[in-house]
């Protein structure tokens, strides 16, 4: 690192980056690249309204032992004191704001201009933003102008790597700017990227989320950090943004070693998992809908789904896993089998590890259907969802894992959870917990440990099976899925390859169900079953014909031979699996 001190200023250059810091800014790029020249003020507002800095800007600096730290201090209309700390290490930078008082926390707009600037945010000569997430319906834009709003919510990935990659026509290099928390206080639900120019001429960035009230400042505090470092594409740049996360961000990758806090699992072994996690796998979804479109939740049940495990027999195809998905339960939020549905549970999945497959039951998070109102997080006393971090839920989701997967006489003895609709969750102000001041992603985090803990306390080897795209969700997650492809779409392979790279960036090592394709396209679902195996677990969805895709016993023995192939390519690998 190259530390230069200049009369307004400091500049700071290294292999990956560029800062040079003045009284009131400090430019961000890479080489003779700039890419930004950031406001270094933001605002840090609260219920009492917006957040405006005072003129003067004082600017020290410390070196470290691995950097330099440059700090501007400050008042503003709402914080007695304000500092904004740029830490810069070899390989990254990290700006922080950190302020003392009180308050709620609501709007936090990085790089804005504090109220201080005639035209909110920062200069950008950045030309496209890249989108690190799951397009759903028919929508597939993963590239943005910086001319353009753009905002990364839950999604599809519940959540999805906080992370905008940059590019500028020219530069060789991409340089990233993501929201970085700490575990514990990831209390918000979007990060966005703001494009503002209030007339011609004049054309401003700044980032920006929401705490939305629910974390209160009493005393000194430190924002989320936005952590900035280069690559040479958008999959380097949110590589990096993962890395940080599981080396200085508190996150662990039981699939990695040396991740998580320093010092921690030093010990770690390279993580080993049960070779029935591999596939293939058979999800009914698709042929419930194949039964009947108008109404296919009725026919999860034991007939229709002892006749797909016929079916799977009689073509030859031997998955480690049937997924029994939705709606096998009487009802969501009790997650409790539905007897006239399912007379025996037990039974079914007795037959089904005889046959040598696993059973995995689709799980719908957050709904409320069959709870109490006081296991809930609610709005004005109205039930919005499950709250994972009320006493009385937590209990009771404990013992209707232990019910569903124990082995124990009574008990259902299935294998696993594939989790769904994690975005579909109580959000917005004013929501109640009880546990208070735990929202958004941290709430979700909450469920998903609690999903995950019970489970591997009634079977170590339950497989768990999310969405869930970032760094903080590796512990809790030990299978990730593609998610749904829209049918209308010709180009599935190309849509979940793309899928499979955000994953593979967020959560190194992770295990991948590659979902079904839709078996509303001949070619496109013929040319995913080829494909994915490439990008993970083959998992197949219908086990009938459609009109839209009238598969042949010609193509049916395709598959057959296509996880065949698979199989025998998971024997060769020897020793990686248990």
């Amino acid at each position: 690192m190259n530390i230069l001190e200049q009369e307004d200023g400091y500049r700071i250059e290294t292999g990956s980056y560029r800062i040079t810091a003045r009284s009131d800014r400090f430019e961000a790029g890479v080489g003779d690249h700039i890419f930004f020249e950031l406001s270094v003020r933001s605002e840090v507002a609260t219920a009492e309204g917006s957040d405006v800095d005072e003129e003067l800007l004082q600017l020290d600096h410390e070196q470290t032992g691995e950097g330099v730290v440059l700090v501007w201090r400050t008042r503003s209309s709402l914080w007695e004191q304000k500092a904004y700390m740029l830490d810069c290490r070899e390989d990254r930078f990290l700006y922080k704001v950190q302020v003392t008082g009180s308050g709620k926390l609501h709007k936090l707009a990085y790089f804005s201009g504090a109220g201080r600037t005639v035209c909110k945010g920062s200069r950008y000569d950045a030309s496209h933003y890249a989108l690190p997430v799951a397009a759903g319906g028919g929508a597939d834009v993963r590239v943005h102008t910086t001319a353009q709003n753009g905002e990364l919510t839950l999604g599809y990935m519940a959540p999805p790597q906080f992370c905008f990659p940059f590019r500028m026509e020219g530069a060789p290099q991409w340089l990233g700017l993501g929201l970085a928390a700490r575990p514990g206080a990831y209390n918000f639900d979007s990060f966005a990227y703001r494009f503002h120019a209030p007339y011609y001429g004049l054309f401003r960035m700044y980032l920006e989320t929401d705490l939305k009230g629910y974390t209160t400042v009493n005393g000194q505090f430190e924002t989320p950090a936005i952590l900035g470092g280069s690559g040479g594409d958008e999959w380097e740049v949110l590589r990096h943004y993962s890395r940080w996360h599981y080396t200085e961000g508190g996150c662990a990758n039981p699939r990695e070693e040396g991740s998580g806090p320093v010092g921690a699992n030093e010990d770690a072994h390279p993580h080993m998992e049960p070779s029935w996690w591999s596939g293939p796998f058979f999800c009914g979804w698709g042929e419930q809908n194949s039964i009947e479109r108008a109404n296919p939740f009725v026919h999860a049940n034991e007939r229709a789904y002892t006749a797909m495990s016929d079916r799977l027999d009689e073509l030859g195809l031997k998955p480690t896993v049937i997924i029994i998905d939705d709606k096998w339960q009487r009802y969501y939020g009790e997650s409790l089998p539905d007897p006239g549905k399912w007379p025996s549970l037990r039974a079914y999945t007795d037959r089904e590890h005889a046959k040598g497959r696993r059973v995995v039951l689709w799980f719908k998070t957050w709904n409320t259907e069959g709870l109490d109102a006081d296991e809930c997080v609610t709005l004005w006393t109205q039930p919005l969802g499950a709250d994972p971090t009320n006493p009385k839920y937590r209990e009771r989701m404990k013992r209707t894992i232990r019910l569903l997967l124990s082995d124990e006489e009574g008990c259902c003895n299935c294998d696993g959870f594939k989790i769904d609709f994690a975005n579909c969750m109580p959000l917005g102000p004013d929501l109640r917990t009880s546990e208070p001041g735990v929202y958004g992603v941290e709430l979700l985090k909450r469920m998903m440990a609690l999903l995950y803990e019970a489970a591997k306390e009634v079977k170590s080897d339950a497989l768990i099976n999310c969405s869930a795209c970032h760094p903080y969700f590796a512990e809790v997650a030990d299978q990730i899925r593609l998610h749904d492809y829209y049918g209308g779409m010709r180009h599935s392979v190309d849509v979940m390859t793309h899928r499979a790279a955000l994953f593979q960036a967020a959560m190194p090592g992770i295990s991948m169900d590659t979902d079904g394709a839709s078996h509303t396209h001949y070619r496109d679902t013929m040319a995913y079953m080829r494909a994915a195996p490439k990008l993970g677990v083959p998992d197949l969805y219908n086990l009938s014909s459609t009109s839209e895709a009238p598969l042949t016993r010609a193509d049916w023995e395709e598959i057959r031979l296509i996880w065949e192939a698979y199989s025998r390519s998971l024997h060769a690998k020897g020793g990686e699996q248990k």
